[in-house]
């Protein structure tokens, strides 16, 4: 509804004498726009009546009209005079000097919280303006008209009146709210009075109250509407009569009469007690608008005066301003403004307009807005005037700012529809920027119902949010996107949000090998079969792996935070490790820091044990670290001390043998030499380490060849002498080695020469011989044998050798006791004698 409209209806009102309107709340949007509505006292009584208005200072009321009492519960305004703001907004009355506009909760005189809209804005330096009503209508109505369909809902059952009653009178009492006598007429049955306070008033009279209470008006708007001005209700002492007034369809009145059962109430006294109850609203609302119109007069001018619009009345008969406030004074920089000509600004303005002129402070943008009334007995035109110089350069500074950001920035309507982007936001989307506008928010993200529901959560819970979701491209490219989101008033005053996207895809790639470095630490730290322990600056253990715990005996909750010195370090060398530590605070650096040691610790239990230690530095949150890994090396130690004393033995072994021992590398150069070599060529151990081993042996490829070997060795007289060599192949620190034992064989050579004479000897010998004869050993195997027994076996020479008497004659004693071999053995004596023998190929000799 326009402002020109409102101003005939309520001078339409007044001229019948009944001044009421009904513009509503959520119309109003700012102090600006209420302060539109002050520049008429017509328009300031329509105010009154929807508005609490107060004046404070100094945290207290100093002024508030009969509406501000009637919203805080209190029937004399005038005890709200001098009262804190504080007990009227108990949970946030500071809001009230730091925004033009909140949503507080008030507190009513009966303790009941209401929910208000205020709008707050200074008058001078000590005295602001308040301007409140409620935010969700009349919360009474919403809890009664719930106990009405609570008490449908009991008769559907076929509940009696008493339950009925009982049912209804608890709703209201649960409510904490409401007072009074309370009579409901439902779907045309009557419900027997229920009586929440006091009693009814005995008298041999007629009692006749007026009852204020708009819950009860709400009850019985039903049963008036229906055309029931008059209703009865028949108690058990007094017969109730209930008599309503109508105004624009609406019950404005109700009267309550008490009559003694019996006494007739016929249609005269109906029609009578109709008239009566017409007359007494009048005469009431006569009052109230009297009162109405002498304090809105003083309190509108106080308005005007204080307003932070410029405000004007331009009379259109002398073509000049006749009346402006100080601040219509200030923005045209003039000390008065009363009798100045601007008729080329309000002539040429209708409603709402924004133009830039040239006035004595400057250049600047004005929102001129004018509405035509009457001043005294002449045409005028009311104009309020707002400067927005500032308001516009501020609005191409931040759109200058807004198409800079380096995020990703758009605005979002409530509908989730992008109203504005910035340069960012398209290229990086690769859309134009038509093709953003108008789209819905959600679109633009992979997973869609996630973003809708981002956006529906920040908008009803109006607070910023964020969150992090997928961004699709144009091309199909997928980004990881930080939304920023924050509640704003946007285009048109429009409720939306304004929101940012970071390309976090980089920061999430780079979180993820965190995520996965840290996973594959843990693993490896705690399958680690070395200890892992870290400390700080300070000495104390900032991490502890399970292999510590196995090493030292400390669980990871006993050991983290403690100083590492009183609890590994044995007492003696604490002092040296207490100085080091000063060094390492200042510096990282220290005497074990990056090196691999081995040293005593001490367990849990107190026993010392042999550890390694690798130790290095870094830094961590600016302070220095360390880390050590620890290995237990007790059983190496130990196998150590065997692997010495067994090195001992053999190398007493390899000294005191007469065998050359000699090691030479891979390249053939002696790295040992024992004893035995020194005899054997005579060489010492300090002339021959480090020499070649062809110095020794000439046999070419020595190493390739197969053990054992025979081959010649020269002294260090230059004497070659038979050696019979083997050569071992073995490995150690990644080297490979070579051990040679040597054997000086000149004797053996020598008695196997003489051997080899002697058995040619007795082979010359056997042969020459007559008879057939054999030699075999204690097995009676043949081990020799001339060509005579040979042919007396009937075999070949090379395939007796090997044979016993069984193989060779068939002899069935052969290994028994009548053996003549075991007769020979066994007795040591010669014997002679004659027997018969089947050949090879079985004849008989």
């Amino acid at each position: 509804m326009e402002i020109p409209e409102i101003v005939k209806e309520l001078r339409e009102e007044e001229r019948k004498g009944l001044i009421k309107s009904s513009y509503p709340l959520t119309s109003v949007r700012s102090k600006n726009e209420i302060a539109r509505l002050y520049y008429e006292r017509e328009i300031y009584k329509f105010l009154e009546e929807l508005f609490g208005i107060g004046v404070i200072r100094k945290g207290r009321l100093v002024f508030c009209n009969r509406r501000l009492g009637e919203i805080f519960g209190y029937k004399d305004v005038e005890i709200l005079y001098g009262k804190d703001v504080s007990q009227l907004f108990p949970e946030n009355y500071k809001e009230l000097n730091d925004k033009d506009r909140s949503t507080l909760k008030g507190k009513r005189f009966d303790g009941e919280r209401i929910l208000l809209e205020v709008f707050s804005f200074p008058l001078n330096k000590e005295e602001r303006i308040i301007i409140c009503a409620p935010c969700k209508g009349d919360e009474a109505v919403k809890s009664l008209l719930k106990c009405i369909r609570e008490i449908n809902r009991l008769i559907a059952m076929g509940k009696s009146t008493e339950e009925i009653s009982k049912s209804a009178c608890k709703l209201l009492l649960d409510t904490g709210k409401y007072m009074g006598c309370i009579i409901a007429f439902i779907e045309g049955k009557e419900i027997s009075p229920l009586v929440i306070e006091g009693k009814y008033p005995l008298s041999k009279s007629w009692t006749v109250t007026s009852i204020e209470k708009e819950f009860i008006l709400a009850l019985v708007s039903d049963a008036a509407r229906s055309g029931r001005n008059v209703v009865v209700i028949e108690g058990e002492k007094f017969t109730d009569v209930l008599v309503f007034v109508e105004f624009k369809g609406k019950v404005v009145e109700l009267l309550r009469v008490l009559v003694k059962k019996g006494e007739k109430i016929g249609e005269e006294e109906k029609k009578l007690l109709l008239e009566l109850a017409k007359d007494l609203w009048l005469a009431k609302k006569g009052e109230e608008v009297k009162r109405a119109l002498e304090e809105s007069e003083r309190l509108f001018r106080i308005l005007v005066k204080s307003s932070p619009v410029g405000i004007c009345i331009y009379s259109l008969s002398s073509n000049r301003i006749v009346y402006a406030n100080p601040s219509m004074c200030k923005l045209m920089g003039l000390d008065k403004v009363e009798g100045k000509e601007i008729e080329s600004i309000m002539r040429k303005t209708k409603g709402k307009t924004e133009i830039e002129i040239s006035l004595p402070t400057g250049r600047k943008k004005l929102q001129i807005s004018t509405v035509p009334a009457r001043y005294g007995d002449e045409d005028v035109v009311i104009g309020m005037v707002m400067d927005l110089t500032a308001e516009r350069e501020a609005q191409e500074k931040y759109r200058i700012l807004f198409e800079a950001n380096p995020q990703m920035v758009m605005y979002v309507n409530k509908k989730g529809e992008v109203v504005e982007v910035n340069a960012r936001c398209v290229k990086r989307l690769g859309y134009k920027r038509a093709e953003l506008i108008g789209k819905k928010f959600d679109e633009i993200f992979v997973e869609k119902e996630r973003a809708k529901e981002f956006l529906k959560d920040m908008l009803d819970e109006k607070r910023m949010k964020e969150a992090y979701l997928d961004v699709m491209t144009r091309e199909g490219k997928r980004i990881v996107g930080k939304i920023h989101g924050k509640c704003v008033m946007i285009k048109d005053g429009v409720e939306g949000a304004i929101i940012s996207i970071t390309d976090v895809t980089r920061e999430k790639d780079f979180e993820k090998r965190i995520r996965e470095t840290e996973e594959m630490f843990r693993k490896l730290s705690s399958s680690a079969h070395d200890g892992i322990v870290m400390i700080n600056d300070k000495g104390e253990v900032t991490f502890w792996n399970k292999a510590a715990e196995r090493i030292f005996g400390y669980k990871e909750d006993e050991i983290l935070g403690r100083q590492l010195h009183e609890t590994l370090i044995p007492e003696m060398h604490r002092k040296a490790y207490m100085a080091g530590m000063g060094r390492f605070e200042r510096t990282g650096k220290g005497r074990i820091v990056n090196k691999t040691i081995e040293l005593v610790a001490k367990r849990k239990d107190g026993k010392l044990i042999p550890v390694e230690l690798s130790t290095s530095s870094f830094k961590l949150r600016n302070r220095w670290h360390a880390v050590g890994i620890v290995r237990d090396i007790s059983e190496r130690k130990k196998m150590e001390e065997v692997l010495k004393e067994r090195e001992e033995q053999i190398r007493s072994i390899v000294q005191s043998t007469t065998d050359a021992v000699i090691t030479i590398d891979e390249n053939g150069i002696i790295t040992f030499w024992n004893n035995g070599a020194k005899e054997m060529f005579g060489y010492s151990e300090k002339e021959i380490i480090g020499k070649p081993l062809t110095l020794l042996v000439h046999e070419a490829n020595l190493l390739e060849k197969k053990s054992p070997l025979e081959t010649t060795g020269r002294r260090k007289s230059g004497e070659e002498f038979p050696i019979e060599l083997t050569v071992g192949k073995w490995e150690a620190r990644g080297k490979t080695y070579f051990t040679v034992i040597m054997r000086d064989v000149t004797e053996r050579k020598k008695m196997e020469k003489e051997l080899k004479d002697a058995y040619s000897q007795m082979e010359t010998l056997l042969n020459a011989a007559a008879d057939g004869i054999r030699i075999v050993r204690r097995d009676f195997k043949v081990v020799a044998l001339n060509e005579t027994m040979a042919k007396l076996a009937g075999v070949k020479k090379e395939e007796a050798i090997g044979m016993n008497c069984r193989e060779m004659f068939g002899s069935p004693f052969c290994g028994t006791e009548d053996c003549l071999m075991e007769r020979i053995i066994r007795t040591g004596k010669r014997i002679q004698t004659r027997m018969l023998r089947i050949r090879a190929d079985g004849k008989t000799i």
